[in-house]
């Protein structure tokens, strides 16, 4: 009786161990699956991203089309909406730079402004640079992570 107790739990037990073994299949079967959609996903991606440039207009380095690449719409408009305020940001630099030569051409009143001719030129220079510097470092930084993450 003993030994046929032990053969009924060794099949119980061994059934389950093929239950189990079965079940850790189809996971990685469904695993392999999910990874060749992902690679067949990404493949099509490299191959929809080899356009050729047209961004910047003036000197085409990259390929930067918002209808084309980007599908969802609420993402379209978060991507627009960054693109517009990369430009609004580079208007306002220039408007600073404008602003700093005009503090050399209009004469403050007393107590205002900047008085002295020196720190004015200084003044001008630093805010001259800044146009040529932060505003590809800007559209850089903050709208060209913003394109490629979505």
């Amino acid at each position: 009786k003993k030994l046929k107790k032990q053969k009924s739990n060794n099949g119980d037990e061994a059934r389950l161990l093929a239950i189990k073994l079965a079940q850790r299949e189809a996971e990685i079967e469904q695993r392999e699956m999910g990874l060749q959609e992902k690679k067949t996903s990404q493949e099509h991606f490299v191959t929809q991203r080899t356009n050729r440039p047209n961004f910047p207009i003036c000197k085409p380095i990259v390929y930067h089309d918002i209808r084309k690449e980007i599908e969802n719409k609420f993402d379209r408009i978060v991507c627009w909406q960054g693109y517009v305020l990369s430009f609004v940001f580079g208007i306002v630099l220039l408007l600073n730079s404008i602003c700093s030569i005009l503090t050399i051409i209009i004469r403050p009143a007393e107590g205002a402004g900047i008085t002295v001719v020196a720190d004015q030129i200084k003044f001008v220079i630093v805010a001259g640079i800044f146009p040529f510097i932060l505003i590809p470092i800007h559209f850089v930084v903050s709208y060209w992570s913003l394109y490629a993450c979505l």
